[in-house]
């Protein structure tokens, strides 16, 4: 008669090895195949079922299992999600969004170009010191605080030439978006 997968659970509570070593055999090449599926790395699938089995042995004593297959299940989701946190997306998945973004419409990529070039001239025309406090707070990512005391004003000054600088090239944005749906008309 086959040990049910809740009086293997009491068992591995009560240091039963034996146990611990079914409910691997059960599941191991079920959570492999569906670790396999999230992470697109057999040997780091690997290493993510090894990874839940061993903190089920190491939590043995803490853990009130009532439905051991959705237990193992989500556990697994959630070391593979933690796995490709931790290794900020592997190898594979890296590639695939570098091709998707090297294969992208040359007219997308001619949007992108035209939307930077208007953004510099429009960033000529802010006036200095807001500029300046600008690309301190954008482009040398300074808090307000560092950069009134870099200029050697208030933070409320460098609050209001940000606000004007970003005022200004929304307005620019918005226009030349006007113009740009008028052109197709």
């Amino acid at each position: 008669m086959e040990v049910t997968d809740n009086k293997l659970f009491d068992l591995i509570r009560e240091n039963n090895e034996l146990a611990f070593h079914e409910i691997y055999n059960r599941y191991w090449q079920k959570l492999l195949a569906l670790s396999s599926s999230i992470l697109q790395d057999r040997e780091m699938a690997k290493d993510a079922v090894q990874d839940v089995f061993i903190h089920i042995w190491i939590k043995r004593q803490d853990l009130d299992i009532k439905h051991v297959n959705a237990y193992l299940h989500q556990a697994i989701k959630l070391k593979c999600f933690e796995y490709l946190r931790k290794n900020r997306i592997n190898q594979n998945l890296l590639a695939r969004v570098n091709h998707i973004l090297h294969t992208n419409n040359v007219e997308e990529n001619m949007n992108l170009r035209e939307t930077r070039e208007l953004l510099q001239k429009g960033m000529q025309s802010i006036p200095a010191k807001s500029l300046a406090v600008f690309k301190m707070s954008r482009d040398d990512s300074m808090s307000n605080r560092e950069i009134a005391e870099k200029m050697q004003i208030s933070q409320k000054t460098v609050e209001y030439h940000i606000t004007v600088s970003l005022r200004y090239l929304r307005k620019l944005m918005a226009d030349s978006a006007i113009l740009f749906l008028f052109s197709f008309l």
